[in-house]
């Protein structure tokens, strides 16, 4: 048998000291007895560990990913299983290890986020388009209007650890040409791009909102709920930080209400960031971007045009 055993610093008990978590992994002809350590970082500027991965490591937290897997009920893994029949091509080890690297190889977290990923998946784009690739020739066929609209966009800058930035600008938001779904399903585009990325999925995504020209008639309460159930427990990215950017006047009418959607983990990532551009540049500087890395419309002099994202992305075939 092989013990793996992962020990991280930011999770103690006064009675039982570190978390850990082990795994047997049993070999008909090898009779001998190692443990493998997950070394964990300590905790970053916004209390999040990161652990060090190693082959043996990613071997060992798949293999327990897949037992976890089959532990829960077989009702709650069909959409998984019809998963598995249509599109097997995507649910690779590279696709499952998002989400152990988001529940910081956890397994049993991972695995459940996992099912509720596929659930959820089915629930915004259908069984007809759930289970093509997350491209724009495949379940985004139809529904490039909603994409260019610029709701969300994944920026091409990190910060210095690492970190992949989101910008989402709920101005873009039009109710009158386009359904609340056929925005959760452009956000979920724009995540999805962001985890490309390996670095992005293992040290986590800052998320900078900018509501500055928005109006009252398009805050949207369902759409704020949606989108928050995509995210905590369901999309397999680690969300550092949610910086709000020049909130409107009527935010504090708001906010209290998109409070309610979020868990109180999610709550305590949650900075506004008020005042003149300089002041809220300044203030990003502690979440680790620099005034190049913030787009113009924040203050910053990062020039973002989505739809030539959206178009780049396009002719690489994403």
């Amino acid at each position: 048998y092989v013990h793996v055993v992962t020990v991280c610093p930011s999770h103690t008990s006064p009675t039982s000291g570190p978390l850990r978590h082990t795994v047997l992994l049993q070999s008909p002809s090898i009779a001998i007895e190692t443990m493998v350590h997950v070394e964990m970082s300590k905790p970053d500027q916004f209390g999040q560990c990161h652990p060090t991965e190693t082959p043996e490591v990613l071997k060992a937290k798949l293999k327990e990913f897949h037992d976890e897997l089959s532990k829960l009920p077989l009702k709650s893994r069909d959409s998984l299983i019809k998963a598995d029949i249509k599109c097997p091509e995507l649910l690779n080890d590279d696709f499952k290890l998002r989400f152990l690297r988001c529940e910081v190889f956890h397994a049993d977290r991972a695995a459940k986020r996992y099912i509720k990923y596929w659930n959820k998946r089915i629930q915004i784009f259908g069984p007809e388009k759930a289970f093509l690739p997350v491209t724009q020739d495949g379940m985004f066929a139809d529904n490039e209007g909603a994409l260019a609209l610029g709701l969300a966009t994944a920026l091409s800058v990190k910060d210095p650890a690492g970190r992949g930035v989101v910008l989402f600008d709920p101005s873009k938001f039009d109710s009158a040409n386009f359904s609340r779904i056929q925005m959760v399903q452009a956000f979920w585009y724009c995540v999805h791009a962001a985890l490309e990325d390996d670095t992005t999925q293992k040290k986590g995504i800052l998320a900078v909102a900018c509501p500055k020209h928005s109006t009252f008639s398009q805050f949207d309460r369902k759409l704020d709920k949606m989108i928050m159930e995509s995210i905590q427990g369901c999309l397999p990215a680690r969300i550092c930080c949610i910086a709000i950017c020049h909130p409107p006047s009527f935010f504090r009418v708001i906010w209290p209400i998109v409070k309610l959607f979020m868990s109180d983990r999610m709550r305590k990532r949650v900075r506004v960031l008020c005042g003149s551009d300089e002041s809220v540049v300044k203030e990003l500087e502690s979440v680790g971007l620099m005034k190049e890395q913030v787009p113009e419309v924040i203050g910053g002099t990062l020039k973002v045009d989505h739809v030539a994202w959206v178009e780049a992305r396009k002719k690489a075939g994403k």
